[in-house]
């Protein structure tokens, strides 16, 4: 009987990045070596940039090579799935399939993995073999990211979407993945989206984390695979997840239980009595694949994959920090001499920090190899690297006089922050506007910015404390009906009968009232306080409250250097006419539109004002402690690093991204001899339009 196993796990989609799928594969590879009589030589991992589509197929084929009755296969798939309409000979949308998403996915049939490709593939496959499919991905959705959990749903592009209208519109179905000689496991439903979530501080896909859950429960091993299913979407309903995995297949795979095989197999682990004769770890240096680990794992899995590390590329450490990371120096302490070559290298600009990574490669270059893996790190992986992120990490920190009202800074202020953006983007310092749900999400779509959701967020739309004004407030204001009343939608509220819905003051949305997040539907609704002032920048700056903020200063400001800032100043102030002071104020915040601060916050000195505002207004976080005593003090202690991170969130967000902070620091350490003042190594200019 032969043992298989392809796990593919992708989080660097360019774009569109998840978290959790490189640790979805490492942890499920864990459990087949543990509890399954896998051994590592049975295991192939494709992640990130080599998970392509030439090589995928490729792992395949060897997959579903010369197997026979009572093998045990498992292709275990995490990433992006997405739906693809494609276009007959005559140029007509004549189908749409589900599609898993490989790395270089770029919506042609070439980068594509459909249900054709499979079928080709998996038509090899000898009767009777115990053959295993999960994907924990969506191939469903409304093209538009949860907050907090982010659907694994591929958002295609503005042709590609026209198209699909045109499949819906003819009624076309979706070809699912699916295979007669093997039992598919998916994260959803067709109207469901699969989450990519945070479990104590460390991402998984929910399918795989609670599919492991219920096989490493009681019976888990041994029930039917039909059980375990229902086990696994219990265990995702108890806590809140809107998303039923589903289970297809032939009767004879679907009544056995998790790679049963030809019933031989008992639910030891390796090296306990087993029918399953795997060979032994030293033999799979001899096979002609290596077993690829990229971040997180279980110990015993790793532990077993060691003992081949000639075969290995990579392994780093995992999210509890036990890993034994190869081929990349230990980082020092954080200490008293540590915090002091942070302290003694001064930052005036971009230039000066750049000049510590030139040799590097840059510090996108520098993270990948150096920090990614860590333990602090692993839960949020590898950041991408290109010319345009490194544009916007260039362009940001040459404001960083804004953002901290000093220059210069040093490497400590750096680090602390650098962390903060790690951990909320992944390390793109540019605008990210806080999104809504898909429409197939319970509060879908608008109302999930208006609602208030009991245990995850308040209403937007909440005016008691002045942070904002309710969407009522404003339907019922002459100044924001005059301003915004030619846009779509406006007429459906203002000339309902009965009058204005009441419910437009509450923190529940209106019944019946269309939700969908597109401006050419609900433009009107769309300049409301609840959407228009909700979270932008590096640090989300959310509220009219805050808004006012950046508002005073783009008004005072000189801002003849910035043409495009400078339009904006003299539009609004033409706007305003003779009003002054406060009348001024929250007469531009009323009447100003949902795309002009979308604009204004891809500028680099209003995201430098975002975060200096939101530090000044909660007692200036960004002023941190220059002692390694004093940065380590308590979350009470002003100039801590867990006053910084408690001040911008709350939770366990304090007890991620300090470690984050203490790390990148002793990483930069690592580059720096004591008492060296950094020097700019080229010089530069860049003129942002």
């Amino acid at each position: 009987m032969t043992n298989r196993a392809l796990l593919v796990g992708i989080n660097a989609y360019p774009g569109q990045p998840l978290n959790g799928c490189v640790d979805d594969v490492n942890d499920m590879a864990g459990f087949l070596v543990d509890s399954c009589g896998f051994a590592t030589g049975d295991i192939r991992l494709l992640v990130d940039d080599r998970a392509t589509t030439d090589n995928i197929k490729e792992r395949l084929l060897w997959l579903v090579a010369g197997t026979t009755a009572g093998d045990r296969l498992l292709f275990h798939y995490s990433g992006h799935g997405t739906i693809f309409p494609f276009r007959d000979a005559t140029g007509d949308v004549a189908s749409q399939h589900a599609s898993i998403c490989p790395v270089d996915f770029d919506w042609t049939r070439e980068h594509a993995l459909i249900d054709d490709d499979l079928r080709q593939i998996f038509d090899q496959v000898a009767a009777n073999t115990d053959f295993i499919f999960v994907s924990d991905s969506c191939n469903s959705g409304d093209l538009t990211r949860a907050l907090r959990m982010r659907p694994r749903f591929l958002a295609p592009p503005a042709d590609i979407r026209w198209r699909l209208r045109t499949a819906i519109d003819k009624r076309l179905p979706v070809l699912p993945l699916v295979h007669d000689r093997c039992a598919l496991i998916s994260g959803c439903r067709a109207d469901q989206e699969s989450a990519d979530a945070n479990f104590d501080g460390r991402y998984n896909g929910a399918l795989t984390y609670y599919l492991l859950r219920a096989l490493k429960g009681p019976n888990g091993h041994t029930m039917p695979l039909s059980q375990l299913v229902q086990a696994a979407g219990s265990l995702l309903a108890a806590n809140s997840y809107n998303q039923e995995p589903q289970l297809r297949g032939p009767d004879e795979i679907t009544a056995k239980s998790f790679l049963d095989g030809d019933g031989s197999v008992s639910n030891s682990r390796p090296g306990q009595s087993t029918a399953v004769q795997s060979p032994p770890i030293q033999s799979v240096a001899m096979q002609s694949m290596p077993v690829q680990l990229i971040a997180g794992g279980t110990q015993a899995a790793r532990d077993a994959i060691t003992s081949a590390a000639v075969r290995l590329v990579e392994l780093v450490e995992d999210a509890a920090g036990r890993g034994r990371g190869r081929g990349r120096a230990a980082l020092p302490a954080f200490d008293g001499d540590t915090v002091a070559k942070c302290v003694d290298a001064r930052l005036s600009d971009a230039a000066d920090i750049e000049a510590l990574f030139d040799a590097e490669g840059g510090f996108f270059a520098w993270y990948n190899k150096t920090l990614s893996g860590t333990a602090a790190f692993s839960h949020r992986g590898r950041a991408r690297d290109n010319t345009e992120i490194r544009g916007h990490f260039t362009s940001f920190w040459d404001h960083l006089a804004d953002t901290f009202g000093i220059k210069p800074i040093t490497f400590v202020e750096f680090c602390a922050l650098m962390s903060v953006n790690i951990e909320e983007t992944t390390g793109d310092l540019t605008s990210a506007p806080e999104e809504v749900n898909g429409m197939h999400h319970p509060h879908p779509g608008l109302a999930y910015a208006f609602d208030k959701i009991s245990g995850l967020k308040q209403s937007y739309n909440d005016s008691t404390d002045g942070s904002n004004k309710s969407a009522l407030e404003l339907f019922e204001d002459d100044d924001f009906v005059a301003a915004h009343k030619m846009l779509p939608g406006a007429p459906r509220v203002l000339n309902r009968p009965g009058g204005i819905d009441p419910a437009w003051g509450g923190n529940t949305w209106p019944e019946g009232f269309d939700a969908t997040p597109d401006e050419s539907v609900n433009g009107f609704v769309m300049q409301a306080d609840f959407f228009k002032f909700r979270g932008r920048g590096v640090i989300q700056t959310t509220w009219r409250s805050d808004y006012r903020e950046v508002l005073k200063f783009i008004l005072s400001a000189d801002l003849s250097s910035q043409p495009d800032l400078l339009a904006v100043q003299q539009r609004w102030e033409a706007a305003a006419g003779s009003r002054s002071g406060t009348k001024e104020l929250e007469y531009i915040l009323t009447i100003s539109r949902t795309d002009e601060w979308d604009k204004l916050f891809l500028n680099p000195l209003i995201l430098a004002q975002g975060v200096h505002i939101d530090s000044m207004q909660k007692g200036n976080y960004l002023k941190l402690r220059h002692d390694v005593d004093g940065l380590s003090a308590g979350r009470s202690v002003n100039g801590s690093l867990l006053h910084m991170a408690s001040r911008i969130n709350g939770g366990d967000y304090p007890a991620r991204v300090v470690p984050m902070m203490k790390t990148m620091m002793c990483g930069v350490a690592s580059l720096l001899p004591h008492s060296r003042v950094i020097t700019r190594r080229r010089p530069r200019m860049i003129e942002y339009a």
